[in-house]
């Protein structure tokens, strides 16, 4: 084996092998060591995903609280007249369509607790909603009457209709 240091050398390679072998060089990429980039794709990912489940918890917390509020929601039709009363806890809104109030007359809401009427709110007429300005609880009576304008402090009308709550 110690010969094969001294023999003699090879053939020369003819020079298209060598412009070949250079050629297939320059157009091999190099190759790279790992990417900067890539160390920060873990800890991002993971930042992703963590922001991701705390959203999913927060979404899940708040739609079920919406749940529970429409739960306690309550939809009471009205006697004699178009409209209804919405109860949420001891609020109240009626929603009803009415003719425009004649001049110098109102509509009056009331809230009647065992015979004792006491004013909610005044009502021009028209479709829309009015938000009661008394509580509203189980037991009592909703109602709407014509009165004069600006209201009374005793219903003087006729009820023109009604919810029991």
């Amino acid at each position: 084996m110690v010969a094969l240091a001294y023999a003699a050398e090879g053939a020369a390679p003819r020079p298209e092998l060598r412009d070949r072998i250079l050629d297939a060089a320059r157009e091999e990429r190099p190759a790279r060591a790992h990417s900067p980039r890539r160390r920060w794709i873990f800890p991002a990912t993971a930042l992703a995903a963590a922001t991701a489940a705390v959203a999913a918890i927060g979404l899940g917390l708040w739609a079920n609280s919406l749940r529970d509020q429409v739960e306690r929601q309550r939809v009471v039709a009205f006697e004699g007249g178009p409209g209804r009363l919405v109860l949420s806890g001891n609020d109240a809104s009626l929603v009803t369509c009415l003719d425009p109030a004649p001049d110098g007359k109102t509509y009056e809401a009331w809230v009647i607790e065992g015979k004792t009427p006491r004013a909610a709110g005044l009502f021009r007429g028209g479709c829309g909603t009015l938000r009661l300005t008394r509580p509203v609880s189980r037991g009592n009576v909703v109602a709407m009457t014509l009165e004069d304008e600006g209201g009374s402090e005793a219903p003087r009308g006729a009820i023109l209709m009604k919810a029991d709550v």
